[in-house]
Order: C-alpha cells, then sequence, then structure tokens
C-alpha cells in the first residue's frame, strides 16, 4: 500500500501527465490548423492561376472577350458555339468565386482574404 504522501506525489504526477497532454494536443490542433488554412490559399491561388493560363491560352475565347469588351457584344452576337466558350468561362469564374466564399464560411479562410494579400507565413506562389 502505498501512504498518503506517496498517493498525493502519484496523483500529481497524473494531473501533470493529463495537463502536459492537454497542452501538446492543442499545439498540434494549432500546427493542423494553419497547414489547412496554407493549402486553402494554395488551393485559391492555383484555381485562379489555372484560370489565368485557360484564358491565355484559349484561341476561341479572347477574341469574344474583345469583342464583348470593345464593341458591347450581347449573347445574340455569337454562335452557340461561342455562347458555349463564354459559358464556360462564366461558370467557371462563378465556381472559383463560389469557393472562395464556402472556404470563408467555413473557417480556413480569413474573411479579407480576396481583398488583400494573405499573412506572412502562408503558402502562395
Amino acid at each position: 500500500m502505498l501512504s498518503d504522501s506517496n498517493k498525493n506525489w502519484v496523483e500529481l504526477i497524473g494531473v501533470l501527465g493529463v495537463v502536459a497532454s492537454l497542452v501538446f494536443v492543442e499545439l498540434e490542433v494549432r500546427q493542423n490548423t494553419a497547414a489547412v488554412r496554407g493549402a486553402t490559399y494554395q488551393a485559391i491561388a492555383d484555381a485562379s492561376l489555372q484560370q489565368v493560363i485557360w484564358f491565355a491560352d484559349n484561341e476561341k475565347l479572347r477574341p469574344l472577350w474583345i469583342r464583348i469588351r470593345d464593341d458591347g457584344a450581347s449573347p445574340y452576337d455569337f454562335t452557340a458555339e461561342e455562347n458555349l466558350v463564354i459559358r464556360a468561362n462564366y461558370v467557371m469564374t462563378i465556381r472559383r468565386i463560389e469557393n472562395i466564399y464556402v472556404q470563408v464560411r467555413e473557417g480556413p479562410v480569413d474573411p479579407a482574404y480576396p481583398s488583400r494579400a494573405p499573412p506572412k507565413g502562408d503558402c502562395l506562389v
């Protein structure tokens, strides 16, 4: 049998072990949250870059956008195929913005993200 003094020491060591475990778990959660946030910023940046590359490489889309911007062309001024290309670009843009909105709403992305540079330490190229 342990004496009362020894029981107190065992309990103290047990409590310290529990506290140390909780501190460790809290640090791991913070680290994981930072990693998720960084990965989310990177995914948003990648999606934006992919859209820019798609636009720049798309021989069909560029002249259509020039007609829209410079001539004020309406959907009725385009063929069905041209409208499909324009619509695909709109859908891609809306989905990218929708993804950013969902990420902000769910928490991994700071609500100010779209209007400012990401915080230092986040992974953006």
